[in-house]
């Protein structure tokens, strides 16, 4: 018999960040899909406006809750709000509703 289609969307759960202006932090995210396998995208926001785009190039194998790390250099003279935000997407094309996390930067 085949497979059903998959139309149960991944989740995605932006952390909280913090780190240094001018230097590399750790975005954290964690991911899940029921079939195991997602794209994941991360933006970074300065006063609610894209600053940063990191894509993860192709899927990546999740096994329950997956934690997902993605750098971003910090600009030195950063100032305003921060956050960073994630969404996933399956194979089938669900994607997960975006999820923002506070970046602190010191």
């Amino acid at each position: 018999m085949p497979r059903p289609p998959d139309l149960v969307a991944p989740s995605a759960e932006a952390l909280p960040s913090s780190g240094r202006k001018g230097k590399i932090l750790m975005l954290v995210s964690r991911v899940s899909d029921d079939r195991g396998e997602v794209r994941v995208v991360e933006q970074v926001k300065r006063n609610g406006r894209v600053v940063a785009t990191i894509a993860k190039n192709g899927f990546i194998s999740t096994s329950g809750m997956t934690r997902v790390v993605s750098a971003w250099k910090a600009p030195a003279n950063a100032t305003g709000s921060y956050q960073h935000c994630v969404r996933a997407t399956d194979r089938a094309g669900n994607a997960s509703p975006v999820s923002c996390a506070k970046v602190i930067l010191k």
